[in-house]
């Protein structure tokens, strides 16, 4: 860290904040990561989709200019088992250098229904004031449902593979900031 803020700092910068993708670093460095980072006094906030489903949709949809995602039941679940497993991982890591206090988990969906009483969690957790925050948070899926995003050939055979899995919940309608299957 301090080789990355050189001598730009003049002893005004107090808080630096920065995000670090799964395939970007994490798997990559693995408990070497979080341990420099405790070394460094570094404070962490896990960003983390409760429905893996709609982060499914939300990346495969970047690569079909027609809008739908790919409905290839093995995808989907691999996908499913390979995201859920990271955040499993990055959990078990972050807990094995920070202890059951030393992070704070941030909800992706607990963010897009309420950002203030998010914001004001995270606030306190850095141990600063609470500022009133404009973001520009984009809501990606417009309300739309999950299944809206696969072609209508593919809905029910992967709705069909979720109900039998372990991913069942992620159907739910229910699950806070997340419009339902």
């Amino acid at each position: 860290l301090p080789r990355l803020l050189g001598d730009n700092v003049d002893g005004e910068l107090t808080d630096v904040g920065f995000a670090i993708m799964y395939h970007q670093g994490v798997t990559a460095f693995h408990a070497n990561l979080f341990h420099a980072l405790k070394e460094e006094g570094v404070k962490i906030i896990h960003l983390v989709r409760k429905n893996k489903l709609m982060q499914y949709v939300t990346m495969d949809s970047h690569y079909n200019s027609n809008g739908t995602v790919s409905g290839d039941v093995d995808k989907v679940l691999d996908f499913l088992l390979v995201t859920n497993g990271e955040t499993i991982y990055v959990d078990d890591l972050i807990f094995a250098e920070y202890g059951e206090d030393g992070f704070h988990t941030v909800y992706y969906e607990d963010l897009a229904n309420n950002e203030e009483k998010e914001m004001n969690r995270i606030f306190d957790y850095l141990n600063v004031a609470h500022e009133v925050v404009e973001s520009e948070f984009v809501e990606t899926h417009g309300g739309k449902k999950a299944r809206e995003y696969f072609a209508e050939d593919d809905r029910e055979k992967v709705e069909e593979a979720i109900k039998e899995s372990e991913y069942e919940f992620m159907l739910e309608p229910d699950l806070p900031g997340y419009p339902g299957w």
